[in-house]
């Protein structure tokens, strides 16, 4: 398959499991009336990208080269920026950018942290 899209069918994967656990938590504060964590975004983002890179590792069988972890990383950030300005159209407050860009760099960070190909040991056979 070709690598683009291998990159893309990851990318969509993290979108859906990204919005289906924040839907999930979302749920789950509003109907047990309490405050949400500061941290419950975090923790979705940190579980739907260490899930999406298993799932990687798993089907693929080995780690994403750089162009796909760039693009596991940009395609990340974007879609986390897009599920962060859908949900600002419910917000009443004047938009603050310079925190909205500050949080999508945090999470940016954590989307390379997290997507971070792991380095092969000297006994492993390279794929060359």
């Amino acid at each position: 398959m070709n690598k683009r899209f291998l990159t893309l069918r990851y990318i969509g994967l993290f979108a859906v499991l990204y919005f289906v656990l924040m839907f999930i938590v979302g749920l789950v504060i509003q109907t047990l009336e309490i405050t949400p964590p500061s941290m419950s975004n975090i923790l979705v983002i940190v579980g739907s990208v260490l899930l999406i890179n298993a799932l990687f590792l798993r089907r693929e069988k080995r780690p994403p080269s750089r162009n796909e972890y760039l693009g596991l990383v940009a395609g990340a950030t974007l879609a986390d920026f897009a599920l962060e300005m859908y949900g600002l159209q419910y917000v009443t407050a004047p938009i603050q950018w310079g925190t909205i860009i500050l949080v999508t760099l945090g999470h940016t960070l954590l989307f390379a942290v997290g997507f971070f190909p792991r380095r092969r040991n000297s006994n492993e056979p390279s794929a060359a």
